[in-house]
């Protein structure tokens, strides 16, 4: 397995230039995250090929266009060869599995700020870890992410984008209100594919790493896993329903019914750590509950 550094200095004695190839999404900037999965794209709708893709990268990544000198053919060739190199460097980003290339995904930062869309205007995306995020915004990016997942389209990239992706005021986005995202994922028509999908994969990330964190909070390690997998001290049942289940939307209405943070539409407006925390709280107390029923079994 072969080890890359995280950014690959380089030299051009030609310009006495210094350059820098990154080599990880997390030392990308936005320009370059975007170029990057503009491509990223277009490789996996077969619209180009791994070389066309990592050759492609290396010029973007390297901010590097073609200019209006000409050059001799040897010199040409040379610099092609060059290109070619470097481009070996772009499998940095993946895991190669038994001949299959994996991105790999871990969520280290939120990478696109803010996009620009039509009459001068600027969409904000969520602040990092998704803080400013509320329940209700997480569910239905979830349920969007999900359904790009099974009938991909732009048309639903557009929606997950605008649900997370507002105008500003006093330094905060406009509130969220899920029945203006149709309309409003119409101001996202313009937007670069590569922030689309560059989204799509930092959400993908993000979902990731809620789903399976741990997280410091009062003083202790919290961890949210248990909240999405099984524990030791959880009856095993074999049986499957035939009915499908309605996923996070169904946590939601779990919470309502306990009334402690109000109704549905109270819940959906709670930030989505404050949900998660008093899910965990919930979620611990009825694993202590069956620990201590499995412990007086066996006492008696």
């Amino acid at each position: 397995m072969t080890t890359y550094p995280e950014i690959l200095p380089l030299f051009l004695p030609d310009l006495n230039k210094h350059l820098y190839l990154p080599l990880c999404l997390e030392k990308l900037d936005q320009r370059q995250y975007i170029a990057f999965f503009e491509y990223m794209y277009q490789m996996e709708q077969n619209q180009i090929d791994y070389y066309e893709f990592a050759t492609l990268v290396v010029y973007a990544l390297l901010d590097m266009k073609k200019g209006p000198r000409k050059i001799a053919e040897e010199e040409l060739e040379e610099a092609m060869s060059n290109i070619a190199q470097l481009s070996n460097y772009i499998e940095a980003f993946f895991v190669k599995t038994e001949n299959v290339l994996s991105l790999k995904l871990q969520y280290s930062k939120n990478f696109i700020d803010c996009v620009d869309i039509p009459l001068n205007k600027k969409y904000y995306g969520p602040l990092q870890y998704f803080e400013d995020v509320s329940f209700g915004e997480y569910e239905d990016g979830l349920n969007r992410f999900l359904q790009y997942n099974q009938t991909p389209s732009r048309k639903i990239l557009e929606e997950l984008m605008a649900t997370f992706y507002r105008e500003k005021r006093s330094g905060k986005r406009y509130d969220y209100f899920p029945a203006e995202i149709k309309e409003a994922s119409n101001n996202f028509s313009n937007v670069p594919m590569g922030a689309l999908y560059g989204f799509y994969y930092n959400f993908a990330a993000f979902h990731t790493y809620f789903s399976s964190s741990q997280v410091y909070y009062n003083g202790h390690i919290i961890d949210l896993s248990i909240l999405f997998t099984d524990q030791p001290n959880d009856e095993t049942v074999n049986y499957e329903s035939p009915y499908p289940s309605l996923g996070i939307k169904s946590t939601g209405i779990e919470i309502a019914k306990t009334g402690v943070l109000g109704n549905l539409q109270q819940v959906r407006s709670t930030k989505l750590w404050d949900v998660a925390l008093l899910l965990y709280d919930m979620r611990k107390k009825d694993l202590d509950e069956k620990a201590k029923q499995e412990l007086a079994k066996k006492k008696n």
